[in-house]
C-alpha cells in the first residue's frame, strides 16, 4: 500500500510486475503463438511496460532509478517461446496512462506520466528502464524486428485526468515541449543499444506520428 499525497492509500500497485504469461506455462505460450501465426499472422506487437511494470522506482520522488530483474527475466522467457515459434516480435515501449482505471490524478502522475513532463526524469528513466531493456531486446536480433515508441500524447496534453478534477494541470499536466524531450530521450536511447533495428514512434495525435 502507498500514502498517496491527498492521504488516502491505494493498493492496485501491489501486482505491478505481475506478468500475464506467470499465469500460463510455456507449452500455452506456445500454443497460443502457433495459433496465431495459423491464423495467419506474421508477426505479433508487444506492449512492454504500459502502465510502468518493471520500473524501479524512488519511492519518495517516483523517479526511476532502475530495471526489475523479474521483468528481464520474463522478458527473456517471452522472446525465448517467439523464437522457438518463429514468431517476429514488433517491441512497444509503450506509455498508456490515461486508460488505467483506479488512479487518483497524483497517483498517475507520480508513477508514470511524471516522466512525460519532468525532463530530468525522462532522462532517468531513458537511461535506467529503457537502455537496459534494449541490452535485453538486443539479444534478440532474430527476434525482435522492430522497436515502437509509443505514447498517448494527445490524452495527456489536451484530455488527461491528470490535474483536470482540481483545475491544476498548470502543475500536472504534461505540456508539448516536455513530451517532445521525454519521446526524443527514449528514442535516442534505443538508437543508441539497437542502432541497426528499425524504430516506430507512434502517438495519438496527428502530428507525432513518424517512422524511421
Amino acid at each position: 500500500n502507498y500514502t498517496l499525497s491527498d492521504g488516502t492509500v491505494k493498493d492496485y500497485w501491489q501486482n505491478m510486475n505481475e506478468v500475464g504469461i506467470d499465469k500460463y506455462d510455456n507449452t500455452q505460450l506456445e500454443m497460443e503463438i502457433f495459433n496465431l501465426k495459423a491464423l495467419g499472422y506474421n508477426a505479433m506487437a508487444y506492449a512492454g511496460s504500459p502502465w510502468g511494470e518493471g520500473r524501479v522506482n524512488d519511492l519518495s520522488t517516483w523517479e526511476c532509478t532502475g530495471v526489475k530483474d523479474e521483468y528481464l527475466k520474463n522478458m527473456r522467457r517471452f522472446l525465448d517461446i517467439c523464437r522457438k515459434a518463429n514468431m517476429p516480435v514488433l517491441w512497444y515501449i509503450h506509455f498508456h496512462s490515461s486508460a488505467v482505471p483506479g488512479y487518483s490524478n497524483l497517483d498517475m502522475w507520480y508513477k508514470i506520466a511524471q516522466v512525460q513532463g519532468n525532463k530530468a526524469y525522462a532522462d532517468s528513466f531513458a537511461q535506467n528502464f529503457v537502455k537496459p531493456v534494449c541490452e535485453v531486446l538486443a539479444e534478440y536480433r532474430d527476434v525482435v524486428v522492430m522497436v515502437g515508441i509509443a505514447d498517448e500524447t494527445f490524452n495527456e496534453i489536451n484530455d488527461s485526468e491528470i490535474g483536470n478534477h482540481f483545475d491544476q494541470r498548470y502543475l500536472y499536466g504534461v505540456n508539448q515541449d516536455n513530451m517532445l524531450y521525454f519521446i526524443n530521450a527514449v528514442t535516442e536511447a534505443v538508437k543508441e543499444k539497437m542502432p541497426n533495428v528499425p524504430r516506430t514512434l507512434a502517438a495519438n495525435t496527428k502530428d507525432m506520428t513518424i517512422y524511421e
